[in-house]
């Protein structure tokens, strides 16, 4: 079994840069029990939220991730959002943090 690393203060601030965000977003919908006339055939996109930790943004996409590792930096779980779909982006913010405390509550 590996044996878990210490950060550097670097690899520290990278995963500390990385917002916990809600992402609302269109997706396509496949409705493979419809049979009828096309005047009522479904034709909206379905409204999808994910939320995680927002880990890359390119030109085209939003990547979030569900889990990271506070011991070696590492990230699974992604998701790959199309950002031309995303209808709202919000950054969750820890109570603590909004009434201007420095530091989360500790569990």
């Amino acid at each position: 079994m590996a044996q878990p690393t210490s950060k550097t203060p670097k690899q520290q601030a990278k995963l500390d840069g990385c917002p916990l965000v809600v992402i609302e977003w269109e997706d396509a919908k496949t409705d493979g029990e419809y049979d009828g006339p096309i005047e009522t055939a479904p034709s909206e996109p379905i409204l999808c939220r994910d939320c995680g930790w927002l880990v890359k943004i390119t030109k085209k996409t939003y990547v979030l991730s569900q889990s990271t590792s506070l011991e070696d930096d590492t990230v699974r779980c992604l998701t790959v959002i199309p950002r031309k779909l995303v209808v709202r982006k919000t950054e969750m913010v820890p109570k603590e943090l909004e009434n201007g405390q420095n530091e989360p509550e500790k569990a």
